[in-house]
């Protein structure tokens, strides 16, 4: 039996009162019932029918005397009415409180269908305390008087019973004394059996015993040959451990062999190079040479035209001499606006480089907003009062569309234009990108810059970025959040979602 059970049978036992009991066995089972369960208590004892020689009433209370004072019928009566309540326990298990509340709510009804007993104990047998309490409640709210009329008040069932069934009553307890006598022998024939079973269990024992003794010592035995072979299995492991040294000294003679072919195959490299660098440093002094030489042959013409533009510009300077004051003073104002609010250009300010995809960041800001990025805008958010070294921006060049006065306001804007024009492959498609040229410009000029800003959403430039940051630069990213790679997002050092404020 389940502990949990057998906790709840036991707290059933300490909460209901025997008359509550008897209400519970009466509603629940049938004379018939009854009979079979006091004869099922006494295992056998008694081979008379009970239901023809006892009242239901002293049936009844035999069976609560045995549910409190008999270990063995307490389990087996409280098996048979969950037995009986089977349904009842299934269909109250599926149940919530409040379901439970309501259907119990209507007892009288309940106990007219037959049901009373068997709800009121697969109540006290739920696993849930709060269902228990109710189910004990329940029962003390019943009417006993209602439910068992004329049974077990306050007359002695025993003495009442005596009076009408005395001479039956003696005829069963001769019945009963026999039977227990017919008992007690055959339980001294099983004593005895189990006394000669014992004596064969002593001596299976004694023999069990020199059979260890025997087995301790083949144990003892294996044990030393188990140590030896220990032994070995650790010379083993000393082998393996050195020839894991020579191993890993094999793959270091190995590495270092292949850095020295490697050196070896640089340095052919470096001489080719060296080489192509004298070729060209011999052709430049050349062309050097030949150019100061045209130079030389021309100082003759430049010292004419010097001498006419010495004269125009006395002309000048006549003509101007009346403006010079107010010219002074403009060009003070001009010098203090240029220098900054400080007055002066601070050097210590990071080099920027600014690389634009003209291509990437249109067809962003047409698909998603059907709107056009500012340019100029982006120019200004980015570098802010960082030292601009050059802006890049890269357009794909359409026979079809005229893009001279968007490439005008670029270049009055700062930007350095670069084009190139849309080709067409053999299967219909178009090719135009700058991904390699982007790359290659950023590569070339990293020397002069110190922060790279580059205007695209691009994964293909995620190696670009680890190129930079290999080589101690910080590189920043300006592009829309929904069209830029998620692994250039976490790569770059910054990243710039472009907003609302940069769309026109």
């Amino acid at each position: 039996m389940p502990e949990q059970e057998n906790q709840n049978l036991i707290w059933i036992k300490g909460v209901v009162q025997k008359k509550q009991l008897a209400f519970i066995f009466d509603d629940c089972f049938s004379t018939n019932e009854l009979t079979k369960l006091v004869e099922d208590c006494f295992a056998g004892f008694l081979e008379v029918n009970l239901a023809k020689v006892y009242e239901r009433e002293f049936l009844i209370h035999w069976l609560v005397e045995k549910f409190f004072y008999s270990l063995s019928s307490f389990h087996l009566i409280a098996k048979k009415l969950s037995q009986k309540s089977d349904l009842l326990i299934q269909r109250i298990g599926y149940m919530n409180t409040e379901e439970i509340y309501y259907f119990c709510s209507c007892f009288r009804e309940l106990s007219a269908q037959g049901i009373g007993g068997t709800t009121i104990w697969s109540l006290l047998i739920d696993k849930r305390q709060n269902i228990q309490k109710h189910g004990a409640n329940l029962l003390k709210s019943c009417s006993y008087l209602d439910f068992v009329p004329n049974r077990f008040r306050n007359t002695n069932i025993h003495e009442e019973w005596t009076n009408k069934n005395n001479d039956r009553d003696q005829e069963q307890i001769d019945l009963v004394t026999d039977k227990l006598k017919d008992r007690l022998d055959e339980l001294k024939v099983e004593n005895d059996k189990i006394k000669h079973q014992n004596k064969q269990l002593k001596g299976q024992l004694e023999f069990s015993t020199q059979e260890y003794v025997h087995l301790e010592i083949s144990d003892n035995s294996r044990k030393k040959e188990l140590i030896a072979v220990e032994d070995y299995e650790a010379h083993i492991s000393s082998i393996e451990f050195e020839k894991e040294q020579l191993r890993q000294k094999l793959t270091k003679q190995s590495l270092e062999l292949r850095l020295i072919q490697n050196t070896k195959q640089k340095r052919d490299e470096l001489d080719l190079e060296l080489s192509t660098l004298e070729d060209l440093q011999s052709r430049s002094q050349k062309l050097f040479h030949r150019m100061i030489s045209d130079f030389e042959s021309s100082v003759d013409k430049l010292e004419w035209i010097h001498k006419g533009s010495n004269k125009t510009l006395r002309d000048i300077k006549d003509r101007l001499s009346s403006s010079v004051q107010n010219i002074d003073t403009n060009e003070e104002d001009t010098k203090t606006i240029a220098a900054g609010p400080m007055g002066y250009f601070d050097k210590d300010q990071p080099r920027v480089g600014v690389f634009v995809d003209v291509q990437n960041m249109f067809y962003a800001a047409k698909d998603r907003y059907a709107s056009r990025l500012d340019y100029i805008k982006l120019l200004d958010l980015t570098v802010g009062p960082r030292h601009l070294v050059v802006a890049y921006a890269y357009i794909v060049q359409i026979p079809e569309i005229d893009q001279s006065s968007f490439l005008s306001l670029l270049e009055h804007n700062g930007y350095r234009i670069k084009t190139k024009d849309l080709r067409l492959r053999g299967d219909g498609s178009a090719k135009g990108d700058w991904d390699v040229g982007i790359a290659i410009d950023i590569v070339s000029m990293l020397d002069m810059l110190d922060v790279v800003i580059l205007a695209s959403g691009d994964g293909d430039f995620c190696p670009l970025v680890e190129l930079i940051q290999q080589k101690n630069k910080r590189i920043e990213v300006i592009a829309f959040e929904h069209n830029t790679a998620m692994d250039l997002q976490r790569q770059v050092d910054k990243f710039y979602p472009v907003s609302s404020e940069l769309l026109i």
